[in-house]
């Protein structure tokens, strides 16, 4: 028998947290993708890039839209990314001139990876939650035991006395490091994305930097000292802290 977490299964519950799941899932990071698309065209406009006009046009067309999954699942199939089929039907559904603005100046990945940071972003808020509930349980059981006795081990022996109070302080000790290093990884994992093809913001011209430090404001992002196309070292920090 086989059987997966991250998927229908009967032992899904067990070990999964809903409010997670939710956070991490596909009509999340759809509606992510729509959000980066807007802000992009709203951007564009307050430097003077694009029309006032047609970013009010892309912001209000795209204002509770839901795209049809199974549509876009086929484009993701024939475009190897979710983006392009994306932001394709958000063209047709804008129209008029204002369809031409849509996505202008980005590439696909600059969407997606700004959408996994919003992603991130929400993720790492619940998870940061459980952390503080669970410091304090545990801040709470170091005081109520601290003369709690218990057998200490070496070698994984029974060697001289500890407390309760003392190992569950231990506990807490490590995850108030984690808080920290969850602090600097914010820093780093949590920024926009904006490079255009080649990460050159050639597109964009001289106006390019600033559109992605109004992009990055606009989202609550940090604006990372360059396009991360194919720096990735933030991802596998996050991957790195989540195992610790």
């Amino acid at each position: 028998m086989t059987d997966s977490l991250f998927g229908p299964s009967l032992l899904a519950p067990l070990y999964q947290d809903r409010e997670m799941v939710h956070a991490m899932s596909d009509e999340v990071l759809v509606r992510h993708m729509i959000e980066v698309e807007v802000r992009l065209g709203v951007a564009q406009a307050k430097i003077g890039l694009i029309p006032t006009e047609a970013a009010e046009a892309i912001e209000r067309r795209a204002r509770d839209w839901t795209p049809a999954m199974t549509a876009l699942q086929a484009a993701t199939e024939g475009n190897g990314v979710p983006v392009a089929g994306l932001a394709s039907e958000l063209r047709s559904r804008v129209g008029g001139g204002a369809a031409g603005w849509v996505h202008w100046g980005a590439t696909s990945q600059d969407i997606l990876d700004t959408a996994r940071g919003l992603q991130f972003r929400d993720a790492l808020d619940l998870i940061e939650n459980g952390i503080r509930d669970l410091g304090a349980s545990l801040a709470s059981l170091a005081v109520k035991h601290r003369t709690t006795v218990m057998t200490g081990r070496t070698l994984g022996q029974a060697a001289m006395p500890v407390t309760f109070g003392y190992k569950a302080a231990s506990w807490l000790a490590s995850l108030v490091g984690n808080l920290d290093r969850l602090d600097e990884l914010r820093a780093r994992l949590l920024v926009v994305q904006l490079g255009g093809a080649v990460g050159t913001l050639a597109a964009l011209g001289e106006h390019g930097l600033a559109v992605e430090a109004e992009l990055a404001r606009q989202l609550g992002l940090k604006v990372p000292p360059c396009p991360w196309h194919t720096r990735r070292e933030a991802v596998a920090e996050l991957a790195g802290w989540l195992s610790l």
